[in-house]
């Protein structure tokens, strides 16, 4: 903070002194001015949408008074730092701004950029323990709120009905949803603070919204006891889940992970009594989402309920395979176009499903003489997490005649593609999509054959390229940390240390 730019905005209705202002050497201050109005109203509504760390304004001037101002600022948007100009005649209101919240206030006639210079050192270090300050009541509020919903989820409507003091956060009452991330690597941590900073970021600047953290990976987000429509706070989810995506994609595009994204948004206000009954039927859309497209997911109510698959309908699939005959690609369109949406229409329980297709493929590959033991097949297809990357899974085994023949060619391929451009932002998705394979199975058919993960593979090749680069050119850390394809350069110095036990700068001076 001690070296953030400031953003500051001017305020006086005499054109010759904003012009004058305007023209001082801000960059030389650590500033930066973001704009200029000609009274107090004007000021504020800029002040609304511009969000200023300092305001400067006169304090006799038409419409709004700098002195109405200040008020009016430390009551809608406390953090800006105001400083007062004014003239002799004014003097004395000045000096009873200080009481109102004014940082300090200027003479128009003798203020020099010396005095720039000590205001904005001490803007600084007021918006800085602000920052702590909200920072740490945010906390204090949030972990209130956290104690109170695991009383409620552990102890249920026994203590809800009982007098054990007052709801300290207010949660009854207020529209909920709750947010699940499935990591499924050792990048979790990283990907869990990044959540949160967001969540925090969206609860500073929207009413109304506060989150609590729940078991890990697990968010319970509050929207306030608005009134607005479903639609709204289903547009609401929506924008928040595809913003989470985003950063994901544009931040840690360069950490190799597989994560899923879903909300349940509750059809009904938080209540005590109904939180545990609503947490669990929240918690059977973990299976449900099996079923879905991939993320980001907004999910309404309760899900549909998940059948069994009965001995008829496993008899009926397995002679449907049957009927199609041992054609790889007949067998293939059947799944596709046969299959799927039957599947899909009856939704049956993931792991029942899972276990009767892989019995009735495994019996057929056996009698067709393939080798689905030995293969490793089975256990791939267990592993699926998505109906979608299940046949995906299926069907390439198919076309493989059980086995995994083919993978050597398929990993030549994807090495290339890698090789090809390593300073690229490069992903386990996006490389699994050109070569038609699931992620996951891509994942696990990698370090099979190869005996490391995907993500150690891409850490091993841009550690081994930045040795080669510091060693090799005259290339700066932050240059090469581009070259390999990690933007980040703390990053890029943290893996790099961890790789090498020397930083960048360390390992390049020899």
């Amino acid at each position: 903070m001690r070296d953030a730019l400031l953003t500051v905005l001017i305020v006086d209705d005499e054109l010759p002194l904003r012009q004058r202002l305007q023209s001082l050497n801000w960059a030389a201050f650590g500033a930066a001015c973001i704009g200029e109005a000609q009274d107090g109203e004007e000021a504020l509504s800029l002040c609304q949408e511009l969000q200023p760390d300092v305001v400067i304004t006169d304090i006799t001037m038409p419409v709004m008074d700098g002195i109405s101002l200040l008020i009016a600022l430390k009551q809608q948007l406390p953090s800006i730092q105001v400083v007062l100009f004014t003239a002799h005649s004014d003097f004395d209101y000045a000096v009873k701004s200080l009481h109102y919240g004014a940082l300090d206030y200027l003479l128009k006639m003798s203020f020099t950029e010396h005095d720039f210079v000590k205001l904005f050192d001490r803007a600084r270090e007021n918006l800085e323990h602000a920052a702590v300050f909200q920072s740490s009541m945010a906390e204090r509020h949030r972990w209130e709120k956290a104690r109170e919903l695991m009383l409620y989820l552990n102890r249920g409507s026994a203590f809800a009905s009982s007098n054990e003091g007052a709801s300290a956060s207010n949660l009854e009452g207020q529209r909920y949803a709750v947010l699940f991330t499935e990591n499924r690597n050792q990048a979790s941590l990283l990907l869990e603070k990044e959540v949160q900073d967001i969540l925090v970021r969206r609860e500073g600047c929207h009413d109304g919204f506060s989150f609590v953290p729940s078991q890990s990976g697990e968010w319970f987000l509050f929207m306030g006891t608005s009134t607005s429509s479903e639609v709204y706070w289903t547009s609401e989810m929506e924008q928040l889940l595809a913003q989470l995506q985003i950063r994901m994609e544009e931040k840690f595009s360069f950490v190799q992970y597989e994560i899923r994204w879903f909300a349940v948004l509750l059809s009904t206000p938080f209540l005590p009594e109904s939180i545990r009954d609503d947490y669990l039927k929240v918690n059977k859309w973990k299976k449900g989402v099996f079923y879905q497209a991939d993320s980001p997911l907004l999910f309404k109510g309760v899900p549909p309920e998940l059948k069994s698959v009965t001995d008829t309908q496993e008899k009926s699939l397995q002679e449907e395979f049957r009927k199609v005959g041992r054609d790889p690609e007949q067998l293939c369109q059947f799944i596709d176009e046969g299959l799927r949406p039957y599947a899909l229409s009856e939704r049956w329980n993931p792991a029942e499903l899972k276990q009767v297709l892989v019995r009735i493929c495994t019996d057929l590959f056996r009698e067709w003489g393939y080798h689905p033991k030995e293969s490793g097949i089975a256990a791939s297809l267990l592993q699926e997490e998505s109906f979608g990357s299940f046949l995906e899974v299926l069907m390439h085994a198919i076309r493989n005649r059980g086995t995994v023949a083919s993978l050597r060619s398929e990993l030549r391929e994807v090495k290339a593609m890698i090789e090809a451009d390593l300073s690229q932002p490069i992903t386990l998705n996006a490389i699994a999509a050109q070569v038609g394979l699931s992620p996951q199975y891509l994942g696990r058919l990698f370090r099979d054959e190869t005996g490391e993960s995907f993500n150690e593979y891409m850490t091993r090749l841009r550690m081994e390229t930045a040795i080669r680069l510091l060693n090799q050119t005259n290339l700066k850390v932050y240059e090469v940390a581009e070259k390999v394809g990690i933007p980040s350069y703390r990053y890029f110095s943290n893996v790099f240390r961890e790789w090498t036990g020397l930083t960048p700068s360390d390992f390049k001076k020899g």
